[in-house]
């Protein structure tokens, strides 16, 4: 576990490597240079690394490119990317770096500390997987070598008390067939001639061979034994014949379906009067499943023997009866040493009380069980140890005493107690990282959350971390769950990887939320599909900011097309009419003709110009008002008339309402600029015979001048973007209307600079549109007893002097 972390730097400059060798320095590291793309493949493949620093432009293949490959590969596709870079700045080339499977992007020059402590953060969480990954093995090692003794030591003690019960019961029924050999005798009684045939035999002997009494009679007992005791049975019967004592015999007989029954044979001879042999009389007992069970015993009193547990028993007064060798090692007591002692030498003095409980509780007729305490070896040591207590009876069923089963757990428990600081380490990890960890075992059913999984769904956590599918299922939006799920189960059947984007509703608040999911599956030993684990990240900023890029660069691209088009149209015109003047030159009315044409499209080129302009100085701050006292009335009158033409040409009916004692401050230019502009918002989209109006009120210390039309309307979606740059309800390249879509953010930022506000409503399309503008009335800021500041009034131009004018364009010079 103290092997250094290895870490791949990758740049083609030497210099920057020796750079991030000099930054990273540390005896807990391991830095690998590669100086291409090339080598850090080479690299990847030979050796496994905690992270990848990589620069990204490099020559042959660039960093996005190589980290693509990485992450395509299952070996290397975990290995944390950071990229440094000192070109790739802009915000698109952050999305790729991030959409290639970086962790982090850093500009150069980098900050040293900020680079050493993210690097020290992906150290660290490599060590902790590596070291969680060894405890785990270790651990599961250890409970299963536990459960495997526990099972023998129950099989242990089940056949012992059974074997003990065995035995009992044989002598108890062999008492009973003393007192009643012929009559119910349990055992089986034979009777034979001096040739050895059976003259008399029970049903019990019938029984034990499996024929009848009329199969039997007369037939000759060497019929029925086992040719394993035939020589034996001959032998037998000669010492009987010859005068022998009786005897006990253990022998094998053959039963009528093939099979050895094993038996423990009293026998006796039978004499006349006269002392001649006339046969013998066997009591025969059948043993063969106590033989079964005496060869259990005997290999099960072999393992306890051996076995690397503390296998002992105590009586009903706490004393030592038994003692295996692996109590020896654990304790350090020899058995001569222990047994016939008090059990308490084992148990340290502050937990001896709890002994005496539980032998109070065994005593009174508890089964027992399994529990972890501390125990004393012989020199003092204590250590942790899992102790398994059952009680012993006697054939009366009566309680004598208890046994128990020590294992020494010390390691164990440091284990445990070093994975729960790992797991509480990567816990703090994932809470920093605001990643939600969840589990799936795909045979039970069973699904884990952690604590971030709960905060992103909104849901209220459970004590043990389990959720249902149901859960899950219930909090995605109806369009995204069947693809969901689909890709799940394709995920599941390809035993892959996937990365995944969904929306879900929060169960608390009810917000709709994105997340980024990423899920592996793990196999068992048979190459099935157990577990699905994943991750889920709220991206849901990220996914708005990015949409937001693209909106923005969309409008860009519109306002593009849109400009080119605008621009083309009167530099058509005016080439038009250029060549008429150049092809006509004595046709004077054809050449005034295109004269105006070049006058009015130049006029509205340069409209256009002063529009681009104004946008570039407000989005700068570079605004110059000349603020006045003034009459809004006359300005009014002004704008009206700059642009009555357009509404008598498209014979549109206007009406104003203009009161009297309009007094505002501002720059009497830049507020003609601003009615001028709804004014023509206003004819450009109503169309012929529409009405126009224009009213002005004092409402509340301000100046509200409002213009109303009976025109095309705006769509309710476009309404809260109305005053965005380069947005306009139409903005395909065939528009009759023309115009940049850049009227109205000119007009909102010239009235908030005049301390005023602008709205825009409309019921809808083709419903009519009603624009606002509200000012501060300069009645009211005398009340109030001051006003805005205003710009000094420009001194009086100086004298005229000669000018030289510079330009590499002639015509504009």
């Amino acid at each position: 576990m103290d092997q250094p972390i290895n870490i791949l730097i990758v740049d083609d400059e030497p210099k920057n490597l020796t750079v991030l060798e000099t930054v990273l320095a540390d005896p807990g590291y391991r830095l690998v240079r590669a100086e291409s793309a090339d080598q850090a493949l080479l690299a990847l493949v030979a050796e496994e690394f905690a992270l990848l620093i990589l620069d990204i432009r490099m020559p042959g293949m660039t960093g996005f490119e190589l980290a693509q490959i990485i992450k395509e590969r299952r070996k290397t596709a975990r290995v944390p990317i950071i990229f440094l870079t000192a070109y790739y700045n802009e915000d698109q080339h952050v999305l790729t770096g991030y959409d290639s499977g970086a962790v982090d992007y850093l500009h150069k020059p980098v900050n040293a500390s900020i680079l050493r402590s993210k690097v020290a953060v992906f150290a660290e969480l490599h060590r902790t997987q590596r070291e969680c990954g060894l405890a785990n093995r270790t651990l599961l090692a250890e409970m299963t070598e536990r459960r495997r003794a526990e099972e023998q030591l129950r099989v242990l003690n089940e056949t012992l008390e059974q074997r003990v019960a065995e035995r009992t019961e044989a002598l108890r029924e062999r008492e009973e067939r003393l007192r009643r050999i012929f009559k119910q005798s349990p055992a089986g009684i034979v009777q034979t001639d001096v040739h050895g045939n059976m003259t008399l035999v029970n049903d019990r002997w019938c029984e034990m061979l499996g024929f009848s009494r009329a199969e039997l009679l007369g037939r000759n007992v060497a019929d029925v034994t086992d040719a394993s005791s035939l020589e034996l049975t001959c032998e037998n019967v000669r010492w009987l014949a010859e005068g022998g004592p009786d005897f006990q015999i253990e022998k094998n007989y053959r039963r009528k379906d093939g099979t050895i029954l094993q038996v423990q044979s009293n026998m006796a001879g039978l004499r006349d009067a006269a002392g001649r042999y006339q046969g013998l009389l066997a009591v025969v007992l059948d043993i063969t499943e106590r033989k079964r069970a005496e060869e259990t015993v005997t290999r099960l009193a072999a393992i306890v023997e051996s076995s690397h547990d503390a296998l002992f028993s105590e009586d009903r007064e706490g004393i030592v009866t038994s003692w295996n060798r692996g109590a020896e090692q654990i304790f350090g007591y020899r058995a001569d040493e222990i047994i016939g002692t008090s059990i308490m030498r084992l148990i340290p003095e502050a937990r001896q009380e709890a002994e005496h409980e539980m032998q109070r509780n065994i005593a009174a007729g508890q089964r027992g069980g399994t529990f972890e305490t501390i125990r004393q070896a012989k020199d003092g040591r204590e250590f942790h140890a899992s102790i398994t207590v059952s009680p012993l009876k006697n054939a009366a069923g009566k309680i004598i005493g208890s046994s128990r089963v020590v294992r020494d757990i010390t390691e164990r428990k440091a284990a445990e107690e070093a994975l729960l600081a790992n797991e509480e380490r990567m816990r703090l990890a994932t809470e920093a990282t605001e990643v939600g960890i969840w589990e799936w075992n795909l045979f039970t059913g069973f699904i884990h959350w952690d604590a971030q999984m709960f905060r992103i769904y909104g849901v209220v956590p459970t004590a043990d971390g389990l959720v249902t599918y149901e859960t899950w299922r219930r909090a995605l939006l109806p369009e995204d769950l069947v693809p969901q799920e689909e890709l799940l189960a394709d995920t599941v059947r390809r035993l892959g990887k996937s990365t995944r984007d969904f929306r879900i509703v929060r169960a608390d608040n009810g917000e709709c939320r994105w997340i980024q999911a990423v899920e592996t599956v793990r196999t068992n030993e048979e190459g099935k599909a157990e577990w699905l684990v994943g991750t889920n990240l709220d991206v849901t900023a990220r996914t708005n900011a990015e949409r937001a890029i693209r909106e923005e660069a969309q409008r860009k691209d519109e306002f593009l097309a849109m400009l080119g088009h605008e621009l083309r149209n009167p530099l058509n015109a005016i080439r038009h009419a250029v060549q008429i003047g150049v092809e006509a030159p004595q046709n004077h009315v054809a050449c005034q003709a295109a004269a105006k044409v070049i006058d009015r499209q130049s006029m509205q080129l340069s409209r256009m110009v002063d529009d681009l302009l104004d946008v570039a100085r407000i989005n700068r701050g570079r605004v110059e008002l000349r603020v006045e006292a003034l009459d809004l009335g006359p300005l009014l009158e002004q704008a009206i008339a700059a642009v009555r033409p357009l509404f008598d040409g498209r014979g549109q009916t206007f009406t104003s309402d203009i009161g009297s004692q309009l007094r505002v401050n501002g720059d009497a230019p830049r507020l003609e600029q601003v009615f001028v502009n709804l004014l023509t918002n206003a004819a450009k989209y109503t169309p012929g015979n529409g009405r126009i109006s224009l009213h002005v009120r004092h409402q509340k210390g301000e100046v509200v001048v409002t213009i109303t039309d009976s025109g095309a309307g705006i769509p309710p979606e476009l309404l809260p973007r109305i005053f965005d740059l380069f947005r306009q309800a139409d903005s395909t390249l065939d528009r009759a209307l023309g115009g940049l879509g850049i009227g109205l953010n000119v007009v909102k930022s010239l009235v908030e600079i005049h301390f005023g506000r602008v709205t825009v409503e409309s019921p809808g399309t083709n419903a009519g549109t009603t624009a606002t503008v509200s000012l501060p009335s300069l009645l009211e800021w005398s009340a109030a007893g001051s006003a805005p500041a205003a710009p000094p009034i420009a001194a009086a131009p100086p004298k005229p002097v000669r000018v030289l004018i510079v330009d590499d364009h002639i015509d504009a010079a």
